[in-house]
């Protein structure tokens, strides 16, 4: 009985700070005290268990992984990579429903702070030229955005989820990917049936296409470097920001623009001004 009142003790210290709207790095942090301290261990315990746990290698990749990814979604946001691509499928798809759906997931791809709040006004904005309520717009955000996690390299759960089990992350997206595609697909039926696209297929630009996989080639470099190379995902990422900061480099001395783009992405990339 005691774990219990432990866990859900956490558990409400978490909630709470979270409804106050307190920092989250904060509020897991004393979430984490309050359960050491209601399962009685020792002061010195809880020390030990608070070491391990933060230089455990597992944590470091996390915590490296998802700094780097942060980065590399503000280079991609900032050098104008998004807006690319976005351009770009509306050049190459005529089926405005494939790209309502394709938005959201390829900004949750991204993890870009306040990836939500960005792929809303553009799912809506696409949505709107199907005459989609505005419920509909937000059932197909949240499902796109979200349905592909389970099959994506770049999401931080399904890091943990193979270093903890020691399992490769390949074999995880590999395993996964027929039911993320079952739900994609039974998702694009339901959520758009009844709203038939006014263009239909695709049509053919090669430098729409062109413009597309530049745009795309950092996070494609990423994914096939982790799920066919098995490549320690921080340098995967470490390679896809280099990338990301040579693309669409302006005019001439390349070697200085690129080093300024260092300087003023990398440190905001991280949130740190």
């Amino acid at each position: 009985m005691s774990w219990y009142i432990s866990l859900f003790g956490s558990i409400a210290v978490i909630m709470a700070g979270i409804y106050k709207k307190l920092n989250i790095g904060l509020t897991m942090i004393f979430g984490a005290i309050t359960l050491g301290l209601l399962s009685y261990l020792p002061g010195k315990d809880l020390f030990l268990v608070f070491y391990s746990g933060t230089v455990n290698s597992v944590t470091v990749m996390l915590f490296v992984s998802i700094l780097l990814l942060g980065i590399l979604g503000y280079i991609l946001k900032e050098t104008g990579a998004l807006q690319e691509i976005i351009a770009s499928l509306n050049a190459l798809v005529a089926d405005i429903r494939i790209i309502t759906a394709v938005l959201p997931a390829l900004i949750g791809m991204l993890t870009v702070p306040g990836g939500a709040i960005l792929s809303a006004p553009l799912c809506a904005e696409a949505g709107s030229r199907l005459q989609l309520p505005p419920e509909r717009q937000a059932a197909i955000n949240i499902w796109f955005r979200h349905v592909f996690y389970f099959a994506l390299p770049l999401f931080p759960s399904l890091i943990l989820a193979a270093q903890l089990s020691g399992v490769n992350i390949g074999r995880f997206v590999l395993h996964n990917l027929p039911l993320v595609l079952l739900g994609a697909l039974t998702g694009f039926y339901y959520l758009f049936r009844g709203f038939p696209a006014p263009g239909e297929g695709f049509s053919i630009s090669a430098g729409a296409a062109g413009r597309l996989l530049i745009s795309l080639a950092p996070l494609l470099v990423v994914l096939i470097l982790v799920t066919f190379f098995d490549l320690y995902f921080p340098l995967a990422l470490l390679v896809g920001i280099i990338l990301a900061l040579l693309n669409y480099l302006p005019g001439q001395n390349k070697l200085t623009r690129f080093g300024r783009r260092i300087r003023s992405m990398i440190l905001p990339g991280i949130n740190i001004p």
